[in-house]
């Protein structure tokens, strides 16, 4: 498994809500971290390309807090659900200085390309981080 290293902010600017109605934040680089300090860079994971009916392409997400507070990650959603997947990761609390990793998949079931957003749902902030996922589904050789 290819290893990509993120890590999460969740402060800065909202962007975007999502269908419950609940904000959405990017990742901003740069900026001071909240009181979480989680941060995401890069903002878009692309699992390139990946074959129909073969094990799923995964990347590890590194979460790590640069504090100045805890950071209690709390639900996960995909959207649209289908070919990306996050494993459970259950309650989890990021100490101040603290690292953690989540594995993240894609398994296409149509060739072409394939999009989702993973939202991270930080309790503290009652806001979430998004990543972008692409990727393309392609036949058998």
């Amino acid at each position: 498994m290819i290893a990509l290293l993120l890590t999460l902010l969740a402060c800065g600017p909202s962007r975007a809500e999502d269908s419950t109605g609940r904000e959405i934040q990017d990742s901003p680089v740069g900026q001071e971290p909240g009181p979480c300090g989680l941060s995401v860079q890069p903002e878009l994971l692309d699992f390139g390309l990946a074959t129909l009916g073969a094990e799923p392409v995964g990347y590890l997400l590194l979460l790590a807090n640069a504090g100045p507070g805890r950071c209690s990650l709390g639900e996960l959603t995909m959207e649209p659900e289908g070919e990306f997947s996050v494993g459970a990761i259950g309650s989890i609390v990021v100490p101040i200085g603290g690292e953690m990793t989540m594995g993240v998949h894609f398994e296409p079931v149509d060739v072409g390309p394939s999009q989702a957003t993973l939202q991270i749902w930080i309790d503290e902030l009652d806001q979430a981080v998004a990543v972008l996922l692409t990727g393309e589904g392609t036949l058998p050789d």
